[in-house]
This record gives structure tokens, C-alpha cells and sequence, in this order.
């Protein structure tokens, strides 16, 4: 029952910190694993390199979120030297200095590869107080499966088993069973802080977030990455040499079946090798294919959006279906735009104003929210400003990275609300004043915490540029 202090960078995941979407899920119907696949000749059906150029392209969209969270999870854990089954809470406050990206100052992050290849896993939630939290549960495939959270579970914590595919297990008194469609699942945890006094004394209640397999023997290592998640682009027709490695550990839902068996026809499967076992043509399709897979991703993160005065809203996350382009392409961003259910989160994002235009430093604008049009929650919403290169936070003098509505917003004599995004402090004051890059580009992500059910339809203001 250990917990460590977060020593890999939360940008691994850069959604890990929160620029997040909901996805509509029913917990009471987890996604179950298919059985291992049996393909019974590695050689391929199809004659025409044509032909399996265009299945290997398919193939890449498809399986690039699960060599994506295993590399990832090899390099969080092996790497870092840091066994699954352990939370690694974040430790302090992020700031421009920190360089994380899509940083969310109203949290401190936790996150667990939890391992359940042998047995099942007992988690410990401790009691939060009146804090908001949640908990994400991601399978290796990259599809979100359940959550935990205030307003799903309440502030008094709880013990819950984790079961992998297969398993069974005994609960006890109180306990509640969480059935994992995956042998190795992720765990992200984010739970509210209230700026940089209230630190140490969360990170006291975090140290009594755990998982221990229920044997309490200490889970094995997994082995070193093949490479770095960010670096799958070079793969080459080694990709689906590892993709086979992938599918062996973790066989896809059952959902994925016709796919697998029309890959199958490419030499493409669970523990085959085809960059090895086929020719020299056929493996020179497959690299075309897997380059044009890449192709593929970048064309579906231009399509992601779907914006509303400027805005990108996506309430879909996590609600793939078959649109494997999708998962792989929010799995190609670090799954930036995602995660959380509407009912704990939802955290639109623009990058430009009213006229379509960029938004950026050398402009000053106002998010203008008419009386009792501010953003509808039960908990609290901030709006952070991020750079447009890379998404960290902006250096500012005022040491200000976000306001909202626990900064002591001031309201118009109308009771209006104005929010300024501007190098500069507006003459009436700083108290509405988000600080913006000089000269540079940015990003800005309004976060809705325990959104009301009105969140759905609300409209958010377009970010309209005075000067």
C-alpha cells in the first residue's frame, strides 16, 4: 500500500492535467475483452501490394492507441522505476517553469498503471471532504470504461476491487467490484486543490489513495519500452510487428472482431511478425501503409472540432463506436482534448476570437457572460490561459494563469460578468485580468467542474477582440 511522489512528467499524458471532454458512459455495462484471436497462417490473403498498403494504413489508426499506452506505461514504470500498483501523486503546483503542458492548477494529479494479468487489485479512496475529484478508468485499447467522482460516488471514499478479464473476486462488506476489459488499465485521479497553502495538506489525504493486489505480493515489472509513445511515427513496418506483440497481451473487445479478422488477410494479428515473415514488396507496402496511417491521424485531428462561437466542444470523448480514426487521433494528441464524464467535467477550448481570427498577445479581448450566463456548475469553473506553442502556461508578472469564478470575479453594474485577455491590465482593474503572451499566439480552456445538466446545451460567449 505505497504511494510515491509524481516523478514522471504528467505531459506523458497531456490530457493528464485536464483540457477535458465528456464521454457518455453507462458504468453499468463494461466493456468485455474478446478472446485471443487465432490466426492460422501469418502469410497474407491479399496478392496486391495496392491492397495491403490500404489494409496496413487501416491497421496503423487502429491499433496506434494500444502500442501507444503500452509504450507509455512501459516508460512510467520501468523507466522510472516505478512499479504499477502505485499512485504517483503530483507534488506541487505546475507553473510556466514546470513546462507541463495543458496544465490544470485546480488539481493535483494522480496516476497508476494498475496490473491485473494475475490477480485482482483492492483500491483505496480516502474521504475528500467536500473537494471535487475523479477518477478515470482507461483500458489499454484507449477507451475509457467507468469513472469514479463526486457527484457519482460522493466525498466518503471507499474500497472497490478491480477485477481483470476473467477474474472474479470475493468483495467484502462495503466493497465494490470494477470490472477491467484489459490484463493493465490506467488510472488517472484528479483532485481539487485550493491554491499553493492547500497543497501539503491534500497531498496528506492523496497518501491514503492506494492499490494493493490482493495477495498483497508486490506486481512484476513490465520491460523496457520498444521506444518512446511519441516516436511511433518512425516505425516503419515494425509497428505491426509490435502491434501483434500487443494483441496477444491484450485481446481486443469483441466489438473490434470484423477488423481483426480483415487484417488478418494482411498478415496482421496477435503475435505475428509480418515486417519479418513476408517479402520484400509486401514489407515495403506495409511501411507505405503505416506512413500513410500517420497521414491519416493528422487529417482526423483537423476534423476533431466541432466548434460553437469559436469554441471546440467535443462531447463524445471516449464514446468511439467503430470510428477507430478518432481514438487514434485523440491517442496522437496525448489524448489532449479528453477525458471525464459531463456529470464531473467538461472543459471546452478556443483559440480564436469572434472574427475567426487568432487569438494572441497582440490584441485585447473580452469573454463577455451576460447576468446569470455564466457557466453552469454545482462546483466551480476557472478559464486558463495556455501558449500556443505547446500548451504550457504563460509567464506572466502577476503570476496569474487563470481566473474564474473562486478569484473574486467583479461584476458589472448590470451584473454582467467581463473577463480581459490582454498583455496589459484593463484601466478599471485587475481583478477580471487574465494575462496574455506578448505579441504570441494562445489557447484559451474553460473548465466546468460538476457541470449542471444545463451544461449540455450552454453556449459559451465568443471571445471578442476590442482592440
Amino acid at each position: 500500500m505505497r504511494t510515491l511522489s509524481l516523478v514522471v512528467p504528467i505531459s506523458l499524458f497531456m490530457f493528464a492535467c485536464g483540457a477535458d471532454t465528456p464521454p457518455p458512459k453507462d458504468d453499468s455495462k463494461p466493456v468485455t475483452s474478446a478472446k485471443p484471436v487465432e490466426v492460422a497462417d501469418a502469410a497474407p490473403v491479399v496478392d496486391k501490394t495496392a491492397d495491403l498498403q490500404a489494409l496496413a494504413k487501416e491497421a496503423y489508426a487502429w491499433g496506434y492507441p494500444l502500442v501507444y499506452f503500452e509504450r507509455t506505461k512501459r516508460t512510467m514504470t520501468n523507466l522510472a522505476h516505478v512499479p504499477p500498483d502505485i499512485f504517483q501523486h503530483q507534488s506541487k503546483l505546475a507553473s510556466p517553469a514546470t513546462g507541463e503542458s495543458w496544465a490544470n492548477n485546480d488539481v493535483l494529479v494522480s496516476s497508476a498503471w494498475v496490473e491485473l494479468k494475475d490477480e485482482p487489485v483492492v483500491l483505496k479512496l480516502p474521504d475528500t471532504g467536500t473537494r471535487w475529484y475523479i477518477l478515470e478508468f482507461v483500458d489499454m485499447w484507449g477507451n475509457p470504461f467507468t469513472h469514479l467522482g463526486k457527484k457519482t460516488n460522493g466525498n466518503k471514499g471507499g474500497s472497490f476491487v478491480i477485477t481483470g478479464p476473467g477474474q472474479t473476486a470475493t468483495l467484502a462488506k462495503g466493497q465494490t467490484e470494477i470490472k477491467a476489459p484489459t490484463s493493465s488499465i490506467w488510472i488517472l485521479a484528479r483532485t481539487q486543490v485550493d491554491g499553493e497553502a492547500d497543497v501539503t495538506k491534500l497531498i496528506g489525504t492523496l497518501k491514503s489513495m492506494t492499490l494493493t493486489p490482493v495477495s498483497g505480493k508486490a506486481p512484476v515489472m513490465p520491460p523496457a519500452p520498444e521506444a518512446r509513445p511519441q516516436d511511433i511515427r518512425f516505425s516503419d513496418a515494425g509497428f505491426f510487428d509490435e502491434l501483434g506483440e500487443m494483441m496477444k497481451l491484450y485481446p481486443p473487445p469483441s466489438s473490434d472482431d470484423a477488423m481483426v479478422k480483415k487484417l488478418a488477410a494482411a498478415g496482421i494479428g496477435p503475435g505475428l511478425t509480418p515486417s519479418k515473415t513476408l517479402g520484400e514488396k509486401e514489407v515495403l507496402a506495409l511501411k507505405d501503409g503505416q506512413k500513410a496511417g500517420e497521414s491519416l491521424l493528422d487529417e482526423a485531428i483537423e476534423k476533431l472540432p466541432m466548434r460553437k462561437n469559436g469554441w471546440n466542444l467535443d462531447r463524445k470523448f471516449g464514446d468511439w463506436g467503430n470510428d477507430y480514426q478518432k481514438r487514434g487521433a485523440y491517442a496522437k494528441m496525448g489524448f489532449a482534448q479528453g477525458s471525464s464524464d459531463p456529470d464531473e467535467l467538461f472543459a471546452p477550448t478556443t483559440n480564436t476570437d469572434d472574427g475567426g481570427q487568432i487569438l494572441t498577445g497582440a490584441h485585447e479581448y473580452v469573454l463577455h457572460f451576460e447576468k446569470g450566463k455564466t457557466p453552469p456548475v454545482d462546483g466551480f469553473w476557472t478559464l486558463t490561459m495556455y501558449s500556443g506553442k505547446g500548451g504550457g502556461l504563460v509567464d506572466n508578472p502577476k503570476k496569474r494563469w487563470s481566473v474564474g469564478s473562486r478569484t473574486g470575479l467583479k461584476p458589472n453594474a448590470d451584473g454582467s460578468i467581463d473577463v480581459h485577455v490582454s498583455v496589459d491590465a484593463p484601466k478599471t482593474g485587475d481583478s477580471n485580468w487574465l494575462p496574455a503572451p506578448k505579441g504570441d499566439a494562445f489557447l484559451l480552456t474553460l473548465r466546468m467542474f460538476q457541470p449542471k445538466a444545463e451544461a449540455t446545451t450552454y453556449e459559451l460567449p465568443a471571445v471578442k477582440k476590442i482592440k
